[in-house]
């Protein structure tokens, strides 16, 4: 997995321009950097999965009693989100698949035999 996938940036939608503002020095209190859009009722997060994951955003903004949009459109979204989040954070501890590499393949290659092989015995052949 390449390193930029690892850091995210994500648009969350509050219920008003003032839980914008809260929510925004709610994550700062935790070192996580976002910006309040009060007009549009939104925060922007920006984090590194190795550090800080949605959902553990989600848990912090929930116990400032933040709330978010009620929307079924963003609830999904966000659940999604989470999955794939978990899923990309399990990719990472799992080891890299154990393959040969093309001179392992090269090698054995060169120890069989080449061209047409005939396993018919010496004699016989010249009886034809």
């Amino acid at each position: 997995m390449r390193e930029r996938e690892l850091y995210k940036c994500r648009t969350l939608q509050l219920q008003d321009a003032v839980a914008a503002r809260q929510a925004a020095a709610c994550l700062a209190a935790i070192g996580i950097r976002s910006l309040p859009l009060p007009p549009m009722r939104r925060l922007v997060v920006s984090y590194s999965l190795l550090t800080h994951t949605l959902q553990h955003i989600l848990l912090q903004l929930q116990a400032c009693q933040i709330p978010l949009h009620d929307n079924a459109l963003q609830h999904w979204h966000l659940k999604l989100l989470v999955f794939s989040e978990e899923v990309q954070l399990s990719n990472l501890s799992t080891p890299a698949p154990d393959t040969k590499g093309v001179q392992a393949f090269s090698r054995l290659y060169q120890h069989h035999p080449h061209g047409d092989y005939d396993d018919t015995p010496e004699e016989l052949r010249h009886e034809r």
